[in-house]
């Protein structure tokens, strides 16, 4: 009996995995999918709105909509329906009374220092992107409380993960 040779299979698909993560983390962290939610717009429209640099806008547009969270013609984008209900800033009034919302991604300890992975990794967002910055876990609890949402709880991933998690809910009516 040969013995099959060793490949790096598992390693490719999991380090493969990541990138859709991380452009769905970008076009949440520069609110991407809110200029959307009333039509479809041009990558030129919504680097606009976004405020950020068109020719660096557009590759991760089309990431986003290869992750099936953005839908493309050719020319103009338009948000998936789970992006559209879920990742719109101002979906607050989308959620019935006492339904959760998560926000994933990296999360900055108060002092913007730690988790070090993530403090370093904020480099990438300065330089790359207008206004891009990694948030802290204060600025995303004051955006949640002023929204309106309450019982708010961070919870660390895994180490593996690379991403926390904070739970909201939208109080009960």
């Amino acid at each position: 009996m040969s013995a099959q040779p060793t490949t790096p299979k598992t390693i490719e698909t999991l380090a493969d995995a990541v990138y859709p993560s991380f452009a769905m983390l970008a076009g949440m962290e520069l609110d991407l999918f809110s200029p959307l939610k009333d039509g479809p717009l041009t990558a030129e429209e919504i680097a606009r709105a976004a405020g950020t640099d068109r020719a660096k806008t557009a590759p991760l547009l089309q990431a986003l909509a290869a992750i099936g969270l953005l839908e493309f013609d050719g020319d103009r984008f338009l948000n998936s329906p789970e992006a559209d209900r879920f990742l719109v800033r101002e979906s607050y009034s989308a959620l019935k009374p006492g339904s959760p919302i998560y926000v994933v991604g990296w999360i900055l300890d108060n002092s913007r220092i730690t988790p070090l992975s993530y403090a370093t990794y904020n480099l990438l967002f300065v330089n790359d992107y207008a206004d891009g910055l990694i948030h802290t876990e204060a600025e995303h609890r004051t955006w949640l409380e002023e929204t309106g949402f309450e019982y708010i709880l961070r919870e660390p991933s895994a180490p593996s993960y690379a991403a926390d998690f904070i739970l909201a809910r939208k109080p009960p009516s």
